[in-house]
């Protein structure tokens, strides 16, 4: 291979890096300048939020915390970063992004979904999508690690990084289906499906990733001094009760008093069509009802209010 032709080679690899970069860096201009949407929230989040309080989980914690409610009965600034399709993995590398731009949040709240905050399944993924645009912040490469250990090297790529939200991007720049309200997303109607999976959790494996980053959620907020409270907020069907996820909070706690508040079988919600949009989450009015409650029983705990 001759000169000419190894500098014509280097040249092509240096024009494709550097539209990558290019293409990367407005990518991450148009997140900045979203207007709603996935996009303004993930950057709300992961670059701006200096919130009070913040809720962490999944789609049930999203759907289920009324952040007004919260503001207006505690009196300070409260954001709702639940994500859906996510739990404890995407939850911990969020926190963790917080608290590495030197923001404390006073008090964390974490809704913890029995079936799915502990048993394997595709929320890694979901996981790993959220986070890729955020691969270079500190102790996201471990996390990506721990997910799939092929990824990082991949993710210097601005092209693969964005590839499959650049389109979302754009859009909630120029004009968001959504527009986000502190995080909290209501859900309207009632419900019509009560079907539900009869699932044995007991013969589901374990995922010791999960494990080990609800270890480290709990170890953060203790090492931060923030007050950490875990809820299961209620579901429309009764369902079988465990004490496993209580059991496993003490195991990686090294405080006894780590506070959870179990809904799951509330009686004022079991059963309540007027609060529920499907068996596994509530609708606007059941938010409401739910903050509420939480508000009380967190009154009643004396988790009020930024912490000393």
């Amino acid at each position: 291979m001759n000169k000419r032709r190894i500098l014509f080679i280097i040249s092509i690899l240096m024009g494709i890096l550097l539209l990558d970069t290019a293409f990367g860096l407005g990518m991450d201009y148009l997140s900045s300048k979203a207007k709603g949407g996935d996009t303004f929230n993930n950057h709300y989040i992961n670059k701006c939020l200096n919130d009070s309080i913040v809720v962490f989980g999944s789609s049930r914690a999203n759907h289920h915390y009324d952040t007004s409610i919260l503001e207006e009965e505690f009196g300070i600034t409260a954001y709702n970063a639940g994500i859906d399709g996510n739990g404890i993995i995407l939850a911990y590398a969020f926190l963790n992004n917080i608290l590495a731009r030197g923001e404390k949040p006073h008090i964390v709240i974490y809704d913890l979904l029995p079936d799915f905050d502990l048993y394997d399944n595709a929320d890694r993924q979901a996981a790993l999508n959220k986070i890729r645009p955020y691969y270079n912040a500190s102790g996201m490469k471990e996390i990506i690690d721990d997910i799939d250990d092929k990824e990082y090297f991949k993710l210097h790529l601005a092209s693969y990084r964005y590839n499959s939200i650049f389109i979302q991007i754009i859009s909630d720049a120029i004009s968001p289906r959504q527009t986000v309200v502190k995080g909290y997303k209501p859900l309207d109607g009632s419900i019509t499906d009560k079907f539900i999976s009869n699932e044995d959790d007991a013969s589901r494996p374990v995922d010791p990733v999960k494990v080990k980053y609800l270890r480290r959620f709990i170890g953060l907020c203790e090492k931060e001094n923030i007050k950490c409270v875990f809820v299961t907020s209620p579901y429309y069907h009764k369902v079988k009760d465990t004490q496993l996820y209580r059991r496993l909070l003490k195991e990686h706690s090294s405080k006894q008093d780590l506070l959870y508040l179990n809904f799951i079988n509330d009686s004022s919600f079991t059963g309540q069509d007027s609060l529920f949009v499907d068996p596994s989450h509530m609708n606007r009015l059941g938010a409401g009802k739910f903050t509420r409650l939480l508000i009380d029983s967190l009154k009643a705990k004396n988790i009020v209010g930024p912490v000393d």
